[in-house]
Parts: structure tokens; C-alpha cells; sequence
């Protein structure tokens, strides 16, 4: 099991962690939106007009275009958990190993798929030495001696 303390209904409480931004400009406020770590390095880059194409698999925090199936990943041990605002499951790359038990099944299984997808993307991309986004690769392969 994943290890959750006994947390079974909401987002488990050992995953909520604060994240402050501070920066000329912004206003004050506050969200509950879900994010992970992926999604800071998004967030920093919108924060400073960058515009330039960057591999990731997360999202600017202050993007709210897919608020209703935003989510993130965290990896513990040999689990894999997502989180969304409908609840969470935990998956061993073979099967479901938890899950919140208030969610219903039918949003529990596309909260497992996406955890399956958002999986094997990264995972191939890392395989293939894709990370960087097609149009940002250097002209040439050749490593400057």
C-alpha cells in the first residue's frame, strides 16, 4: 500500500504543502489549485514573460484552462499517486494499489489513466532522449571541443 496513514476520503493531508511566490507586481492571493513541483518551473517561466518553448510535463499554477482535470503527480517508494480535485489513486505501474474511497469508480478510473499516461510519456520521452521540445535543439549534434 502507499502508505497513506489511514487517509482514505480526502487528498491526504502528508501532500499539502504551501508554496509561496513573491514577486514585483504580483498581487496577493491565494489558491487552492493543485500543482506539484512540476509545475513551478511553468509558473516561474510565466511569472517572467519567457516565451520560449520548454520541455515539462507541468503547467503554470496561474493557468486555469484544464482547472477541472489539473492534477499532478508524486512518487513514493515503488508507487505512483496522482491528485485531483475529485480525489486521488495510487498505482504500482500494475494496478491500483489505493484510492480515496469517497470518489466514484467511473472518475477513479480516468484519474488512473491519466497517472498511466502522464507516466509513460515521461518515461519515453527519458528513453528516447526527447526531452527538449523539437523546435529547441541545437542545429547541430556535435559536441564544441
Amino acid at each position: 500500500m502507499s502508505g497513506f496513514a489511514g487517509k482514505s476520503g480526502d487528498v491526504p493531508s502528508l501532500h499539502h504543502v504551501p508554496l509561496l511566490i513573491i514577486a514585483p507586481g504580483l498581487k496577493p492571493g491565494a489558491s487552492t489549485r493543485i500543482g506539484g513541483q512540476v509545475d513551478i518551473i511553468p509558473t516561474l517561466a510565466e511569472l517572467a514573460g519567457w516565451r520560449t518553448p520548454h520541455a515539462g510535463l507541468g503547467h503554470s499554477l496561474f493557468d486555469t484552462r484544464n482547472d477541472a482535470t489539473r492534477g499532478t503527480l508524486c512518487v513514493r517508494g515503488n508507487v505512483i499517486e496522482r491528485f485531483e480535485n475529485n480525489g486521488w489513486v495510487a498505482h504500482d505501474l500494475t494496478r491500483r494499489v489505493n484510492a480515496n474511497v469517497g470518489a466514484r469508480e467511473g472518475d477513479l478510473k480516468v484519474m488512473e489513466a491519466r497517472l498511466l499516461a502522464m507516466y509513460q510519456v515521461g518515461h519515453t520521452l527519458l528513453l528516447r532522449n526527447r526531452i527538449f521540445p523539437p523546435d529547441s535543439r541545437p542545429a547541430s549534434t556535435e559536441v564544441a571541443r
